[in-house]
């Protein structure tokens, strides 16, 4: 517990010194240019692919007919990975006072309730093959199809039929509604907020992606090691 504390202090600090030399005149964009069909009425149906017993195996469907068709129409741009990497540890960084603050308030409002059963199946199984399939669904798959799904999909459709508010509310609910755990809700709708941000200005679905997933990794850390 002591080591958490000590992380999460030095985290936030170097937030602050990452904020300050931030220009406090940059904008976020909210003009993502929407060429696709509206999908609105399909996507907040299929979140009940999350509810099935082999949701992943479906939403691997759902999420590959989409990008055939989407990829078809559009040019795929050069993705500079180890920039993207520095980017998105940066804005980890950036972001944890808050999603820290989320957490803190959110144990104490919800203490009663489980966490979620996975966080649960990490900390019992400690170092094992089962624990590393984990990893890989947390850190790679889940990360890609989810924001395949929430962000490129379900949010830029919602956003193109309501407008960007209501677009971010209904996306970031539903977002938390299918992990199926109260505890965890604030922080993952927050956590869905942030990634609508850095999806919105850079205009590409690869940098939520990343956060993501560095965002999971890290969660996964803190579970094994800092608990």
């Amino acid at each position: 517990m002591q080591a958490e504390l000590v992380i999460n202090l030095i985290v936030v600090l170097f937030s602050f010194y990452i904020l300050r030399q931030k220009s406090v005149n940059r904008k976020y964009r909210t003009d993502v240019k929407l060429g696709e069909n509206n999908y609105s009425l399909i996507t907040i149906p299929a979140c009940t692919i999350f509810f099935l017993e082999n949701s992943l195996y479906y939403l691997i469907i759902f999420c590959t007919l989409f990008l055939v068709g989407a990829l078809d129409k559009r040019k795929t741009k050069r993705i500079h990975f180890s920039e993207k990497m520095k980017s998105g540890i940066k804005r980890l960084i950036l972001f944890w006072p808050l999603l820290l603050l989320i957490s803190f308030v959110s144990n104490h409002l919800f203490n009663e309730f489980r966490e979620q059963d996975l966080v649960s199946k990490v900390r019992e199984l400690g170092i094992s093959y089962e624990l590393i399939n984990i990893v890989v669904l947390a850190v790679i798959i889940s990360p890609v199809l989810e924001e395949i799904f929430f962000r490129r999909l379900m949010y830029r459709s919602l956003k193109k039929k309501f407008g960007v508010l209501l677009a971010v509310i209904i996306t970031s609910f539903l977002f938390a509604v299918v992990h199926l755990n109260l505890y965890a809700f604030p922080v993952l709708f927050i956590l869905s907020i942030i990634l609508i941000i850095i999806y919105e200005k850079d205009n590409t679905i690869f940098s939520p992606m990343l956060l993501h997933s560095i965002f999971n990794f890290v969660m996964i850390i803190s579970i094994l090691f800092l608990r």
